[in-house]
C-alpha cells in the first residue's frame, strides 16, 4: 500500500509509534508535524491511499500541528521477513527553492556583450578577447595595444558607451577583478520512503533540464511551479541517506542558470 504525501515546504515526518488495540491487533501510528494546512493535505493523501484506522490533527508548539494516523501492522517489531517496520509504505515528497550564487566572467556582462557584438563572427570575437588578454599578460606592448585599438576597434565605430565600457573592463582587470557573483536558485526535491518507491534520476546526472521538463514532475505541487524561475537547470547527483532498513532519503538538486551551452552540456532534457 503506497501513500504519497506531497508538500511544497515544511511538513516533517516524526518517529512512528507502535501499539496494540483490542479487535484490531497491532497498530502503527504515522506522525507528521507542519502547519494546519499541510497536515490537512497530508491526511487527505493518507485517507485516499487507504488503510487509515483513525487519525487526528492536534495543536503543537510554535503554531504548528501534529498529524497522527493509525494503521494496522503485522506485529509489534518486524514484518514476516524480519525487517524492522517503519510503517506502511510511505513516500513523503518535499520541494523547496533555495538561494545560491554562481561566478560569472566579466565578459558575460551585457555591457561587454554589446562591445563584443561589434565583431560579426565568433572568430573575430575570439581574436578581440585574445588581444586584450595578451595585453594583460604582458605579451602585447602598450604601443602595440594602442595601435590595435586605433585600427581594429575604432574602425568599427563604437559608441561612447562602448568605449567607456572597454576602458572600465581594463580597469577591473588591472585591479585583478575578472569575475562577479550572481544570486541564483537551487530547486530541491527531497523524498523519504521505501527505496523501491523513490524516484531515481541517476541516469540524467549532469544534464540540463528545461523549466517545462522540471515542473512536469508529478510530485511537484501546482502552487510551487510558479516559484520555479524561467531558465535552465543543471541536475546534480542525488544525495542518499539510509534512515533504516525500510526507509531511505533521497535529495535531488537542480542548479538554475539563465542560459546553457549545448557544446558543453548537450541538448536539454
Amino acid at each position: 500500500m503506497r501513500k504519497i504525501i506531497q508538500t511544497s515546504s515544511g511538513i516533517r515526518q516524526l518517529e512512528p509509534k507502535r501499539g496494540y488495540r483490542d479487535g484490531i491487533g497491532y497498530t502503527i501510528e504515522l506522525r507528521y508535524r507542519g502547519t494546519q494546512l499541510e497536515c490537512g493535505q497530508a491526511l487527505e493523501a493518507l485517507v485516499i491511499g487507504g488503510g487509515v484506522i483513525d487519525a487526528s490533527i492536534d495543536p503543537d508548539q510554535g503554531g504548528l500541528y501534529t498529524l497522527t494516523a493509525a494503521f494496522s501492522a503485522r506485529n509489534a517489531t518486524t514484518d514476516a521477513g524480519g525487517t524492522p517496520i517503519s510503517g506502511p509504505e510511505t513516500v513523503v515528497t518535499t520541494w523547496s527553492r533555495q538561494t545560491s550564487s554562481i561566478e560569472k566572467s566579466l565578459w558575460e556582462l551585457q555591457k561587454m556583450r554589446d562591445v563584443i557584438a561589434l565583431y560579426p563572427t565568433e572568430e573575430l570575437q575570439a581574436q578581440f578577447r585574445t588581444t586584450l588578454e595578451k595585453y594583460f599578460r604582458g605579451d602585447l606592448s602598450q604601443e602595440e595595444y594602442d595601435t590595435w585599438v586605433n585600427i581594429n576597434f575604432e574602425e568599427r565605430n563604437p559608441t561612447t558607451e562602448q568605449r567607456n565600457n572597454l576602458k572600465k573592463l581594463l580597469e577591473m582587470f588591472a585591479k585583478g577583478v575578472e569575475s562577479y557573483r550572481l544570486d541564483a536558485f537551487i530547486i530541491q526535491r527531497t523524498q523519504v520512503g521505501a527505496p523501491e518507491s523513490l524516484i531515481n534520476n541517476d541516469a540524467t546526472n549532469n544534464r540540463i533540464w528545461t523549466r517545462a521538463t522540471l515542473i512536469a514532475d508529478a510530485t511537484m505541487p501546482a502552487a510551487f511551479k510558479a516559484s520555479v524561475p524561467t531558465g535552465y537547470f543543471l541536475q546534480y547527483a542525488a544525495e542518499l541517506n539510509v534512515l533504516d532498513n525500510a526507509k531511505w532519503q533521497v535529495t535531488q538538486l537542480w542548479q538554475w542558470s539563465e542560459s546553457y551551452e549545448s557544446w558543453i552540456w548537450g541538448e536539454p532534457i
